[in-house]
């Protein structure tokens, strides 16, 4: 199968839904750290030549990845770059399709029908709170079993609500592989893409900023160019308004931000209970600072035109 013949699905309750992969999509071009981009080509090539052994040892040739990290890290793009990298059909199975076991069963059915997928488990905590845990497994293994040429992945922004000892084993999802947001020397280099040079300066206020992030200042970066590009300071400072905003707003457009990562860290040190308490409070306030903020812009916007 080529690159070109591969599919990107996304399975539903009424069908599969297709997308067109975009001409610019492959691996290479994937920002991530480099330990991992490294870590990932080699395991995906050693896979991709143990068909033989697996057949050999009379197994389905399958693997499984889990990846887990804080949203706009760069889980969902890294799956479809391995799907791009081994030319196979890409399958993601939402968690909002799945409701209870038996549609679990038919997902897990009508994906891996065929072999040389790539087969992503989307949110999988949230797949496993509706569902017995025995249930789960018990579909996954028989799926597992009976499908060739299969790459599972299974993808979480919460492994703590996750079973790991149960899901990362050999058989199920073996590997796992964390997906941090940038580091300070990757986001000044993201940043010179964008603005044209470093700004260490800034890289106290940009603490927070994920991959997401930076895709949405390529996009903002790109329309202030297209529309001026005699004007480079307007840039920086469009770009300096952004990361200002995603500190005001506690990160309203993305990952966890610093402060909730510590609250979530002090909650699981003493209660799965407080963490669920701490997370819901943390959702509300966020909620409420959306709104200060919306409510702040539209009051300036108003009486700038006034």
């Amino acid at each position: 199968m080529s690159q070109k013949s591969s599919k990107l699905l996304r399975w539903t309750r009424t069908g599969f839904i297709e997308n067109e992969w975009l001409a610019f999509e492959d691996f290479d071009s994937l920002v991530m750290a480099s330990s991992l981009r490294e870590r990932l080509s080699s395991t995906i090539d050693h896979f991709q030549k143990s068909e033989s052994r697996y057949h050999e040892l009379k197994l389905a040739w399958h693997q499984g990845f889990f990846f887990f990290g804080m949203s706009g890290c760069g889980k969902s793009a890294a799956s479809r770059a391995a799907a791009l990298k081994m030319s196979w059909n890409h399958v993601t199975v939402p968690s909002h399709e799945i409701l209870n076991a038996h549609l679990l069963e038919r997902a897990l059915n009508e994906a891996s029908r065929v072999p040389y997928h790539v087969i992503v488990l989307e949110d999988i905590d949230l797949i496993l709170k509706r569902m017995d845990q025995a249930d789960f497994f018990d579909i996954f293994d028989q799926a597992v079993e009976r499908a060739d040429g299969i790459l599972w992945i299974a993808t979480t922004r919460s492994p703590e609500a996750a079973p790991k000892t149960q899901l990362c084993r050999p058989g199920r999802f073996d590997l796992s592989f964390r997906f941090d947001a940038p580091s300070a020397s990757l986001q000044q280099e993201l940043l010179k893409t964008l603005i044209g040079e470093a700004r260490p300066d800034w890289a106290e206020r940009m603490g927070n900023l994920n991959y997401a992030h930076f895709q949405e200042l390529k996009i903002l970066t790109a329309r202030l160019k297209s529309q001026d590009p005699s004007q480079p300071q307007s840039i920086e400072d469009e770009v300096s308004a952004y990361i200002d905003e995603q500190m005001i707003s506690f990160d309203r457009l993305g990952g966890q931000s610093s402060e909730r990562m510590m609250i979530e860290t002090r909650a699981l040190s003493v209660d799965a209970r407080v963490l669920t308490a701490a997370l819901d409070v943390c959702d509300v306030f966020n909620r409420l600072i959306e709104k200060t903020v919306g409510d702040a812009t539209e009051a300036a916007h108003n009486a700038k035109h006034d």
